[in-house]
């Protein structure tokens, strides 16, 4: 994913994401090293999320 996201170069990456019944929306945006979460349910991203983007 890393080289998509190098190679492709757009300033901001939108990724849903589904947990159980729940969506929820993880923007991306690489130039400024940063990660935005939305969640309605005001979640936190899980433990396995935050390790994949910290890899």
């Amino acid at each position: 994913m890393q080289t998509w996201m190098s190679e492709s170069g757009r300033d901001i990456y939108m990724a849903p994401y589904i947990d159980g019944s729940h969506w929820q929306l993880m923007v991306i945006i690489p130039k400024e090293y940063t990660v935005v979460w939305f969640c309605s349910l005001h979640r936190k991203p899980s433990h396995e999320i935050k390790c994949q983007l910290q890899g």
